[in-house]
């Protein structure tokens, strides 16, 4: 099984979780120890009679108090104590909400249907308490070593011996009440973020840019902090210590509501703010750090996990399994450079109702293939010809395709040459060193593992064992309906490669391909050889396709299939800018082929499917599966599946769709659809040829009058804890 984010294990997420917090939290550090002092100032005003009590009126003026007197090297100490307790936080915290999340969806959404928010902020909520009870004795370390002198300051283990000998081992506890209070100010975050997004959306008629989802985040931040702020000041004050000097003057705390009392006292309401600027900058800026670290640490961890695992497989795979492994390890680190995020959409993903129309409810395939009008007009001038070379219709000299087209380095393009197509309309290979295979050309050679840098390589079987992928090319097609019903009678998922120009001529049709919970990739704008086309046309196939999946779905694949499987390392380098992984096959049905090329009939066809099937039960595929191409461009391809269907699933132990055989959680750039994994996919499927439909998150009325922009709700939620520990 091939290491990418989506089945990295739990251990992994907490590792990259930590890591990127260490390296927000070094960037922010000096914010902290201001923040941290200013809320433990036991006065308003220094008084002349307080000569040795610090006193900061602003963060600016603590920092050059600091400096003054201690160095710049006094702005970060207790950094070493800081950075423990933040890596053992973080990665406790990442490790309980990978876990628990993990095992929720084992047990109680082996389906992969989107969780509610609510329950996302009960297992985040969940996984901070934990996370509190364990690393508290660290917090009030830390604590200790930002706010005490220089010449008072200890190392991490006599600041902990300290503690004990003073207060026993309770000590190292102090705070906990707040601490443990403090969980809710995520649900405060989120609940801000909601409906300050409404606003955003509704009243300003704003879409959620990446720099307006950031302002967004950080007014709900601020929000959540301006309630909760009083608690994280009493937690401080608890575990604070005054200095030899101030030990006299100061009574020990004995809780929060004692802290908020005495400070109410003395300083009155605005008391209980005391720093709150400044951790509310130092909070902004932690999460803008750790949403734009957080992927790129993973994708450190995922290749660090993937070559341990490999050297240990190593000692017990054959080379070529050896290799395979590394094949896969390559497709899964993404290198895209485009930002697709902000493609217009007129769909919910997670709330989509097709309408009761003639076209998607009967299964006279007249009927189904009559033109309707459809939400999804578009835009004509904006979009290639239907049909045509996506760079028609004067897209390629567009401001929108001449901005995607600068955004990428060309210097770093493979330099494999345009090929050339015969009379006869095949691939030229006349010339082509296939012995060397320089460009790893799939039609020449077969190559799925790219020999340049920074691409993405091929997926072209399912890891496990007596597992057929089940693939389709070529949809949506308009006379699919009594295909799509079979296959969701029978509770079955397939990858699903949609043509750019398919999606926009049957809008409903790839809808329909969401809503039943299929795995919707991407198949070119016009089934064109993809490298028989200059780079612009490739990238304008590969890019028009994924904005007509995203306008109509409201998702953007990020995997494809080229036409016919015409591939070389610089169509993949290509496709890797947009952060899409092409999918091929190791088994080809030849299923478009029958009645229109010579040799290949409806009999033949039905012979390969027949010769498949026996290599499940047979051997052939006892030590990993395959992927099977298969077709839904008529109705006789379809037929060809539904019949042999009963016979795959008798001589197959799994029939999957290729985002599950290869656990990838997340196939859409938007994250919010979640697919099962391998083994949870397993656990609800039934072997039975009767059942009803898979409908993950795809339910309800449509949502098709606005432009939805979508983010990653767990992260986020997770994140928000993460902050907060």
């Amino acid at each position: 099984m091939a290491m990418t984010k989506e089945n990295l294990p739990p251990i992994g997420h907490a590792a990259a979780g930590s890591a990127g917090a260490m390296f927000a939290l070094s960037l922010v550090y000096p914010l902290d120890i201001i923040k941290t002092r200013i809320q433990v100032q036991t006065k308003s005003k220094k008084s002349s009679a307080d000569s040795n009590e610090e006193h900061y009126a602003s963060a600016w003026d603590g920092i050059t108090q600091i400096v003054k007197k201690e160095g710049v090297a006094g702005l970060y100490a207790g950094l070493g104590s800081s950075l423990i307790g933040t890596a053992s936080t973080n990665f406790t915290y990442f490790y309980c909400y990978s876990f628990l999340r993990e095992n929720y969806n084992k047990k109680y959404n082996p389906r992969g249907g989107t969780l509610s928010t609510a329950l996302e902020l009960v297992l985040g909520a969940a996984a901070g308490a934990l996370t509190t009870l364990i690393t508290t004795p660290v917090s009030v370390i830390t604590t200790r070593q930002q706010t005490l002198p220089a010449d008072e300051r200890q190392s991490v283990i006599d600041t902990c011996k300290s503690i004990v000998a003073e207060e026993g081992i309770q000590g190292l506890w102090r705070g906990i009440q707040p601490s443990l209070l403090l969980c809710v100010n995520p649900a405060i975050t989120y609940g801000s973020f909601e409906k300050i997004k409404q606003i955003v959306l509704g009243v300003f008629k704003l879409q959620l840019t990446p720099g307006v989802n950031f302002l967004v985040g950080a007014l709900s931040k601020t929000l959540a902090t301006v309630i909760t702020y009083p608690y994280i000041m009493a937690k401080v004050r608890l575990q604070w210590r005054p200095s030899k000097d101030m030990k006299d003057k100061v009574v020990a705390y004995k809780g929060s509501i004692d802290v908020l009392a005495r400070v109410l006292k003395s300083d009155g309401f605005f008391g209980w703010y005391k720093g709150m600027s400044t951790q509310i900058t130092k909070a902004v800026l932690s999460q803008a750090l750790l949403f734009m670290m957080k992927d790129i640490f993973t994708n450190y961890t995922v290749l660090a996990f993937a070559l341990i695992r490999a050297s240990q497989k190593a000692k017990k795979l054959d080379m070529w399994k050896y290799q395979a492994l590394l094949i896969s390890l390559a497709g899964s680190v993404a290198f895209g450079a485009v930002d697709m995020t902000q493609f217009p959409s007129k769909t919910d993903p997670t709330n989509i109702n097709i309408p009761d129309i003639p076209q998607t409810t009967s299964n006279d395939v007249a009927t189904e293939c009559q033109y309707y009008q459809s939400n999804f007009t578009i835009e004509k001038t904006e979009w290639p010809t239907i049909w045509g070379l996506a760079t028609s219709n004067n897209m390629n000299t567009s401001a929108e395709f001449t901005a995607l087209y600068n955004s990428i380095d060309w210097t770093k393009a493979p330099q494999a040459p345009i090929r050339s197509l015969t009379p006869q309309g095949g691939l030229n290979l006349v010339g082509y060193d296939t012995v060397n295979d320089p460009d790893c050309w799939w039609s020449a050679t077969q190559c799925k593992k790219p020999k340049s840098p920074d691409t993405n390589g091929d997926i072209a079987t399912c890891p496990q064992p007596e597992t057929w992928g089940l693939t389709f090319d070529d949809g949506p097609n308009c006379s699919h309906n009594a295909f799509y019903d079979y296959l969701e009678t029978n509770k079955q998922r397939a990858s699903m490669f949609y043509i750019g120009s398919n999606v926009l001529n049957w809008p409903y049709g790839a809808l329909r391909g969401l809503k039943d919970g299929h795995h919707l990739c991407g198949h070119t704008w016009s089934h064109k050889m993809m490298t028989t086309l200059t780079n612009q046309e490739v990238l304008a196939e590969l890019y028009y396709t994924a904005k007509a999946i995203k306008f109509v779905t409201g998702v953007t694949p990020l995997h494809w299939r080229p036409a016919l499987g015409d591939l070389d390392d610089r169509v993949r380098w290509i496709a890797t800018q947009l952060n899409m992984t092409a999918i091929l096959w190791n088994l080809d049905t030849d299923d478009w082929a029958a009645n229109s090329t010579p040799g290949i009939t409806p009999e033949t066809v039905n012979q390969r499917y027949l010769d498949f099937i026996k290599m499940g039960s047979n051997g052939t595929f006892a030590e990993s599966g395959n992927i099977v191409l298969s077709h839904e461009i008529n109705n006789m391809t379809m037929d060809f599946f539904v019949n042999h269907y009963p016979a795959i699933k008798q001589n197959y132990k799994h029939v999957v769709d290729v985002a599950t055989c290869q656990n990838i959680a997340n196939p859409y750039l938007e994250k919010v659809i979640t697919f099962p994994s391998f083994d949870a996919s397993e656990t609800q499927n039934a072997s039975t040829v009767t059942g009803s439909g898979v409908v993950p998150g795809a339910t309800g009325s449509s949502n098709s009058g606005n432009t939805i922009n979508n983010y990653n709700g767990p992260l986020f939620i997770a994140a928000l804890f993460g902050l907060l520990m």
